[in-house]
């Protein structure tokens, strides 16, 4: 019994820290401010906006994401769902309403060392 305990109050525990980091991530894209998202992006990102899909560098990525917010001016951003893999991916599916309509945005987290960074980011156009 007090094994479950433990491994409910680890779990519990390592998910709020990416609750933190998603929680950032939410205010980083309904501000549009890419600013707040570098410091938890990896050095490379798989970046996908509608069909254009690119591995960027940090930089690239960060303009990429200017570039997409200068047009689709954002409003607000709503996590629909959240979860963890079995290969420990934190991942995040989220609706992000722009002055154009709305975008399913989804948001992967993998280990890196001893920290979790942003490696992948998908950005779809809703019908």
């Amino acid at each position: 019994m007090n094994k479950i305990i433990f491994t409910l109050v680890i779990l519990f525990s390592t998910l709020s820290g990416f609750s933190q980091d998603f929680d950032r991530i939410i205010k980083a894209f309904s501000e549009g401010n890419v600013s707040q998202l570098s410091p938890i992006l990896d050095a490379t990102v798989d970046l996908s906006v509608d069909d254009r899909s690119a591995k960027l560098g940090r930089g690239d990525a960060e303009n990429q994401l200017r570039s997409f917010f200068m047009i689709h001016t954002p409003r607000s951003m709503k996590a629909m769902h959240k979860g963890v893999s079995e290969n420990d991916v934190h991942y995040m599916i989220s609706q992000l309403m722009t002055s154009d309509g709305a975008y399913r945005v989804t948001v992967y987290i993998y280990k890196s060392g001893e920290s979790y960074l942003v490696q992948s980011i998908e950005i779809e156009k809703e019908e």
